[in-house]
């Protein structure tokens, strides 16, 4: 059985992303990506003065990134995290 792996951040910046992938690389962490779209989105909104939840489509720049370690790893990435400012 898999285990689970632990999400070790997260953002809807592109740029962050891509240095945090780049940090864990380089400290020679294996790491999981993932990225819910700006496409299809949960979102509060307030119609007809009633508070509710519905389903938006986006922008992509809206979408949110996300990277994930082994348990063991996770120390250490969020070690690598830190020191590379993220």
């Amino acid at each position: 059985m898999k285990k689970k792996w632990v999400q070790v951040f997260a953002s809807c910046d592109q740029q962050k992303f891509f240095s945090a992938k780049n940090a864990l690389s380089a400290a020679g962490i294996a790491f999981e990506t993932d990225g819910m779209g700006g496409s299809l989105r949960l979102s509060m909104n307030h119609v007809g003065g009633a508070a509710g939840l519905s389903l938006s489509r986006g922008g992509g720049e809206n979408a949110l990134l996300s990277i994930s370690v082994r348990p063991e790893d996770e120390a250490a990435a969020r070690a690598a995290l830190a020191k590379a400012g993220r």
